[in-house]
């Protein structure tokens, strides 16, 4: 049994969809995580840029997801999701989700970097 191949769901869109969707979260997590772990590394050195330059790429893959999302949601219309069906209605409806969910993520990351320029790792 064939799909038509007008049926047939546009690869690079939703992959595009996702990684917008997945990407700010992902980027909060690993950020995080990263941090926590090289806390004990820039103690002992007495230096911070490392973990500056985790929440600069953190802050930057936040951003790309965002303009990703924006891209996707002006692409599907641009117009605010309503009750519309079909590839183009959930196109708009995932295009905001994403755009907002990696805003959300882009300012948790932000306040993640505040601590970082006030205190000094060693600090408990």
């Amino acid at each position: 049994m064939t799909v038509p191949s007008d049926a047939r769901p546009r690869e690079p869109h939703a992959l595009r969809q996702l990684a917008s969707f997945a990407g700010g979260p992902a980027a909060v997590l690993v950020s995080m995580q990263a941090k926590y772990a090289l806390v004990p590394w820039a103690c002992s050195h007495g230096s911070t840029v490392l973990l500056h330059a985790i929440a600069f790429g953190g802050v930057a893959i936040a951003a790309a997801s965002a303009l990703t999302a924006l891209r996707e949601w002006r692409s599907a219309g641009g117009a605010w999701p309503d009750d519309e069906g079909g590839a183009r209605g959930r196109s708009r409806f995932m295009g905001m989700l994403a755009l907002l969910l990696s805003g959300a993520s882009l300012v948790v990351i932000l306040a993640q970097w505040i601590p970082e320029l006030l205190l000094s790792p060693c600090q408990t």
